[in-house]
């Protein structure tokens, strides 16, 4: 989707109803309630939903008197999703006793996007970055605690965990001893604990390879998680005169590592250095590290070692390790 393109979907009033009773089982929150959003921002440009308040018969007679024809996905004939078995066993049995349960049940998702409008106007004040400070979240009593976690996870463009879940999260990242680092996971996410912030993270990451890889500086390098790329510089990053055109050695940590960090030949322990440089501690093994002549030279987007740095007007290679964190 190109920058503030639209793309448009085929939501009905018996979707948004059946969303709506599929979030009030999984106890959703207010935001959550809200269900199917009329319009909401998708990528770089917005996803709507124009035909929210249509039936699905309405739209089917539409269509039949034009003779167009539509698709029917074979998964609404699974009773094994949630969402089938309440579409053929729960809402007719709803519409038997109230005829426009679909309608007044779609009207309260409409109320309870309103309620999550007037309750985000609360946190207005709260600048939401990629991290969320922890005495921003511990601000006020449980409820906003958790309204704030939420609507930062959907500032984020992630689906907020069950409240048994979020109320686990909150507990651990303000409650947990100094020295730990919780992580809650649920699905493919995760929230963890740095430093006084709360990090949304991958719940799991790869291993790194335990053999080195050999590469040529210029060419980014895919790695298991990330890519390392150089750009030449000058006065910065790793010599070029005294790697040439030969390659390097990329290596990931092992337990141990030193680097010459002075002229005077003394050592400083990558541990530290990694700590001193605030890198998160799930990222740090998959930290790609650079190696000449089995010595390591660089770490990526934050230290070359002393005996291989390019100075004044020396040519360099700066490298960075892009990842998602």
């Amino acid at each position: 989707i190109i920058p503030q393109d639209i793309l448009c979907t085929a939501h009905h009033l018996e979707d948004q109803a059946e969303t709506m009773l599929l979030r009030m089982l999984r106890g959703s929150g207010v935001d959550g309630l809200g269900a199917i959003s009329p319009l909401r921002r998708f990528g770089t440009g917005y996803m709507a939903r124009p035909l929210l308040s249509f039936s699905k018969r309405d739209l089917r007679t539409w269509l039949s008197e034009r003779s167009i024809p539509w698709i029917e996905d074979p998964a609404n004939q699974n009773d094994n999703y949630d969402r089938v078995y309440l579409r053929r066993e729960v809402l007719p049995a709803l519409r038997a006793r109230w005829p426009s349960a679909d309608r007044t049940i779609s009207r309260s998702a409409m109320f309870a996007r309103e309620a999550a409008k007037l309750l985000s106007r609360q946190d207005d004040e709260v600048h939401f970055q990629s991290t969320l400070s922890c005495d921003v979240l511990a601000l006020g009593d449980g409820a906003q605690r958790r309204h704030r976690l939420r609507r930062w996870l959907v500032a984020m463009e992630v689906q907020p965990p069950n409240a048994r879940k979020l109320d686990e999260a909150i507990d651990q990242v303000l409650n947990a001893r100094e020295d730990r680092m919780p992580v809650i996971a649920w699905g493919t996410h995760a929230l963890r604990r740095f430093r006084g912030c709360i990090y949304l993270t991958r719940a799991s990451y790869p291993t790194p390879p335990s053999d080195p890889i050999t590469w040529t500086p210029g060419a980014p390098l895919p790695l298991p998680y990330g890519t390392l790329t150089a750009k030449k510089t000058r006065g910065a990053g790793l010599n070029v005169d005294l790697v040439g055109n030969s390659s390097v050695e990329v290596r990931f940590r092992q337990g141990g590592e030193t680097l010459q960090a002075r002229t005077d030949g003394g050592r400083a322990r990558l541990k530290s250095l990694l700590q001193g440089f605030g890198v998160e501690p799930w990222l740090r093994q998959l930290m790609p590290l650079v190696y000449v002549e089995d010595n390591l030279a660089a770490v990526p987007g934050h230290y070359t070692a002393e005996p291989y740095r390019a100075s004044q007007k020396q040519p360099g290679w700066l490298f960075e390790w892009n990842c998602g964190g």
